[in-house]
């Protein structure tokens, strides 16, 4: 754990990081680093999942309106991410703890554009299993015809 100026790792990354050793691997805990983290991060992230309200917003604008036309349909901006998280490549910051459980992340996708598809193509999937299934929107508000005509949903 030391460089080849001698100098201790420990000492070079300061006190909000701790060094664990796990069998053959050398970990980087950064839990006492986690709000610099976030700081760092923030303005980068596609989604923000930091605070104790979940995500309600994208950065990017296109998806921002996709999240937006989607709650809608009750479609939360976590069900999007969830499609991102099993199907984009990217990178997903985080730290969880178990007792009691919390969780707080960012994510970061490689390619914007295969985003925006998965989106908007998840979203229009289920705004249209939602139109032939679900009694609740057996009729429409204005904002709900609108969100459905953006997903391309023939009336």
């Amino acid at each position: 754990l030391s460089t080849t100026t001698s100098r201790p790792i420990p000492s070079m990354l300061g006190d909000a990081y701790r060094i664990v050793e796990d069998d053959e691997r050398i970990l980087i805990k950064a839990a006492g680093a986690w709000q610099s983290i976030i700081g760092w991060n923030r303005l980068r992230a596609l989604y923000d999942d930091t605070t104790g309200d979940g995500i309600d917003r994208f950065s990017d604008k296109e998806l921002e309106t996709i999240g937006w036309h989607a709650t809608e349909f009750n479609i939360s901006y976590r069900e999007i991410v969830e499609q991102f998280e099993e199907k984009c490549e990217g990178v997903l910051l985080c730290i969880e703890q178990e007792e009691p459980y919390q969780f707080s992340g960012m994510g970061f996708v490689f390619d914007i554009d295969s985003a925006r598809n998965i989106g908007f193509e998840y979203c229009a999937a289920t705004v249209k299993d939602k139109l032939e299934n679900d009694e609740d929107f057996a009729t429409l508000s204005d904002d709900e015809e609108e969100a459905a005509l953006y997903f391309k949903i023939p009336l």
